[in-house]
């Protein structure tokens, strides 16, 4: 697979600018990269997988029922 042509930081940009403008033809020009490569870009921004704050969540709750089982267990053997 060939290498990365843009910077995270140039596509994030990209992105970022094309989201408040809606016009291609002009971040194209600003950036100089071609329009097929913005509407890749957002693309693969879509698809990219993200943590949704309710997993999170319950990953966060389920560390912290388990570290309140660990000291509840510590408790129980000291007695």
């Amino acid at each position: 697979m060939g290498r990365e042509k843009y910077s995270a930081e140039l596509i994030e940009q990209v992105i970022k600018d094309f989201k408040s403008t809606n016009d291609v033809n002009l971040i194209s020009q600003k950036y100089g990269v071609p329009i097929h490569a913005i509407y890749r870009f957002r693309r693969k921004k879509l698809k990219a997988p993200e943590v949704s704050k309710d997993k999170k969540i319950k990953e966060l709750s389920k560390e912290v029922a388990d570290k309140e089982l660990e000291i509840f267990s510590s408790r129980q053997a000291y007695r």
